[in-house]
């Protein structure tokens, strides 16, 4: 019961008392289930998974379809508001299966990296080694003298 091919098998079950077909028996529809199963997980064929998608979209656009014809038909407000909303809904999820099925069939590419910068430069080796200079406090002639505007700040400073 731990299975997941079991599990849906009996929620299908649970569901299908009501139709008025042919039964199918409980282990065939396991058996269904696994097949499916393992030509998606042994094959990687998306073939399964883009039939079910495609087949949820018709049935929910033919729910959105039916319950959308009965909204037409409804005297009450209550009645009317609760078909609207379920018509909706059913188009909401119809739309949403789609672009699943689209995402299944185009898988978007995604870029491990980006490089936007304009004129960036790329060192990927280890940078030389460059000798620490000691930072000057003030800048100076080449003789070492104060340069002009910074003998007249001092001299501000003083004053």
């Amino acid at each position: 019961m731990l299975s997941p091919e079991v599990g849906s098998a009996a929620v299908i079950e649970s569901f299908s008392k009501n139709y008025t077909g042919d039964q199918v028996s409980f282990t065939d529809m396991i058996e269904v289930i696994k097949d499916s199963t393992k030509k998606l997980t042994q094959d990687n064929s998306m073939q399964y998974v883009e039939r079910l998608l495609l087949s949820q979209s018709i049935l929910l656009n033919g729910m959105f379809v039916s319950l959308a014809r009965k909204v037409a038909v409804q005297d009450g407000l209550k009645q009317y508001e609760t078909h609207m909303r379920l018509a909706l809904k059913a188009q909401s999820q119809c739309r949403a299966t789609l672009e699943t099925l689209s995402a299944v069939k185009n898988p978007h590419l995604y870029a491990n990296t980006a490089n936007i910068a304009h004129n960036q430069q790329i060192n990927n080796g280890v940078p030389p080694a460059q000798p620490q200079q000691p930072i000057k406090k003030a800048l100076t002639h080449e003789q070492g003298e104060p340069l002009p505007n910074q003998i007249k700040e001092k001299q501000e400073a003083i004053s």
